[in-house]
């Protein structure tokens, strides 16, 4: 297996926005891929998130995307192009009624005024997982928080995800506590670097 570990960038990010969208739960995909493609691109204009991609003959086959302050993402995302990502989250909330509670509970009772480090998003297509591409991200996201003198992050999982929560634990993820967003139970986890 050839596979080739990239910083995440521009170019990537349609792919990206459809991966994440088919493999992750949560409000973003269920915003569906015009809100995920806009949020990425306004995510990497800010030099405090980062990410890689892996490709295999030339075909995006998963990505990883880690933030150096779990709460000034969504304010610089959406500041950017207010206009841009409003009016599609409003065509995703006409088309999903349902999504206008998600919307209020995310703004009012998730976003908390804990920052920290998060290791926010990965998904890697199902026909390569199990080949260490999760492993090779979790390496490069260690050295890139290192690297950025943070010796500590976080990350969130579905607790119905064993395969994911066992890989985490395995890569020395501890559980810090479970919760509920959106009516799904995760597990938050977090590792000393």
């Amino acid at each position: 297996m050839d596979v080739i570990i990239t910083p995440l960038s521009k170019e990537y990010i349609k792919n990206i926005a459809y991966l994440h969208c088919k493999y992750l739960s949560g409000l973003l995909s269920e915003l569906g891929p015009n809100v995920t493609r806009i949020f990425y691109e306004n995510a990497l204009l800010w030099d405090g998130n980062f990410g890689y991609v892996c490709k295999q003959d030339g075909k995006l086959i998963g990505f990883v995307f880690a933030t150096t302050d779990n709460q000034e993402i969504f304010k610089r995302v959406i500041k950017v192009k207010p206009l841009r990502i409003l009016i599609q989250i409003l065509i995703s909330i006409f088309k999903k009624p349902i999504l206008i509670k998600k919307m209020i509970n995310f703004f009012t009772k998730e976003i908390n005024n804990t920052n920290f480090p998060e290791l926010s998003y990965i998904a890697i297509e199902k026909d390569f997982r199990k080949r260490g591409i999760g492993s090779m991200f979790i390496k490069k996201i260690n050295d890139e928080y290192r690297g950025r003198n943070i010796f500590y992050y976080e990350l969130s999982v579905d607790k119905s995800n064993l395969e994911a929560r066992k890989f985490y634990e395995k890569k020395g993820f501890k559980l810090k506590y479970e919760y509920k967003q959106h009516g799904i139970i995760r597990c938050k986890y977090y590792i000393n670097l």
